[in-house]
């Protein structure tokens, strides 16, 4: 599976009539042009689904919106979704756990950070906000979203959501001195 190749092929498949869909579920223009200058913003694919929130590509699927998940630069996923039901989508591998992941790496965290509800959200945003994916994602994952000085979310149940992600305890491991420590300290 080649996610650069399936998003360059979704990209190249995108036609005024999908573009026309975004801007009536009111992705600016302005935003949407500005995330296209720094990556592929979106695609459309033809996908099945099943039950795990995992997609493919099919030629007698149902049309999606493709956006990519970028880490460090590179695709680790892709979400398809339908404009008209933001609140559902499907992942090509389950990597990403937060669309817009990138922004979490900046060393200068001296402002908000937006954190949307959907990935149609974060189109609208322009891809300058971040948009969790799996809620039931590993601690680590998580927890960078605690060096930020304010979360600015968009809606009150989006709120509960982080407040209870980053409330859950980290689990720390059995921690142990090794004997040959011991030892050493002793003498």
């Amino acid at each position: 599976m080649n996610l650069r190749e399936e998003m360059q092929q979704a990209v190249s498949d995108v036609g005024q009539r999908h573009i026309d869909v975004l801007l009536g579920h009111g992705v600016p223009p302005a935003e949407l042009a500005s995330l296209g200058a720094r990556q592929e913003p979106f695609g459309v694919a033809l996908i099945k689904t099943n039950p795990e929130g995992i997609y493919w590509p099919c030629d007698t699927g149902s049309p999606r919106l493709i956006i990519p998940c970028y880490e460090r630069g590179d695709i680790v996923d892709l979400v398809a979704l339908l404009p008209a039901k933001p609140d559902q989508w499907w992942h090509r591998t389950g990597a990403a756990a937060i669309l817009g992941a990138d922004l979490l790496l900046t060393c200068v965290k001296d402002r908000a950070l937006e954190v949307v509800s959907t990935p149609l959200d974060w189109l609208k945003a322009g891809g300058r906000a971040i948009c969790v994916l799996d809620w039931g994602a590993s601690f680590h994952e998580l927890s960078p979203l605690r060096d930020w000085p304010e979360l600015r979310v968009d809606s009150p149940r989006l709120a509960a959501a982080v407040r209870q992600a980053l409330s859950r305890p980290a689990i720390l491991p059995k921690i142990t001195i090794s004997s040959k420590e011991i030892y050493r300290d002793a003498a």
